[in-house]
């Protein structure tokens, strides 16, 4: 998850941050650079993550 938020945040002003209690997980998948938000909605549901949004971040703990 670290790293693939790490490839979001270079591609978006909105930022992706990930709680050290999810950063080494794995989510596989297809994702659009451009999307951070569907990235964000997938790895609360097939995660159990929780997700809070501004209009700067979005923070999956």
């Amino acid at each position: 998850m670290a790293s693939i938020a790490s490839t979001f945040n270079r591609y978006n002003q909105r930022q992706v941050h990930v709680s050290p209690a999810l950063a080494s997980h794995r989510l596989t998948g297809v994702f659009t650079l451009t999307r951070p938000e569907e990235f964000a909605a997938t790895a609360r549901t097939i995660l159990g993550a929780r997700l809070a949004e501004t209009p700067q971040t979005l923070s999956l703990y």
